[in-house]
């Protein structure tokens, strides 16, 4: 299922996309302020929709006028921000979403202990992860058992 779609099919406070120009420029904010860069897929991501928030869910955005998503610079630059070298992208009720860029990963981090326990190297099979509790119940249990099995064969 493409999550854009899944997305709206569930109600979910949705930004609009917001331009490559847009993102350039914030990307330029980022390194003056020495915050990792946006990796190139969560960019592409922002282009489509620029963040997404439930009450237990947020994946952050580019605070643009009139826009009310979480910012990503303002979320790195306060109390639960990651390494220098890596970018807080969300978080959920029990998780937090970043990319580290000297792992070329995006990594799932708990919130209680703060351990990394899981990579993905690309965004959609990061999200699919960071998003089960809102994927399609079948297609959900379907998504856990393999990582399950993925994690026991480590």
């Amino acid at each position: 299922m493409d999550l854009i779609e899944l997305f709206r099919q569930r109600g979910f406070a949705e930004y609009e996309g917001i331009s490559a120009r847009e993102v350039e420029d914030y990307q330029k904010k980022l390194y003056q302020n020495g915050v990792a860069n946006i990796p190139f897929e969560y960019a592409a991501f922002l282009s489509k929709i620029n963040g997404v928030e439930t009450d237990t869910l947020s994946l952050f955005g580019i605070r643009t006028n009139g826009s009310f998503v979480r910012d990503i610079y303002s979320e790195n630059t306060t109390g639960n921000a990651v390494q220098n070298d890596e970018i807080f992208l969300g978080d959920n009720s029990e998780e937090y979403l970043f990319y580290s860029w000297p792992e070329k990963s995006f990594i799932v981090m708990n919130k209680q202990n703060r351990e990394k326990f899981l990579a993905f190297a690309f965004l959609e099979p990061a999200l699919k992860y960071f998003l089960r509790a809102y994927l399609i119940s079948e297609e959900r249990s379907d998504y856990i058992e393999k990582i399950k099995d993925k994690l026991k064969q480590k």
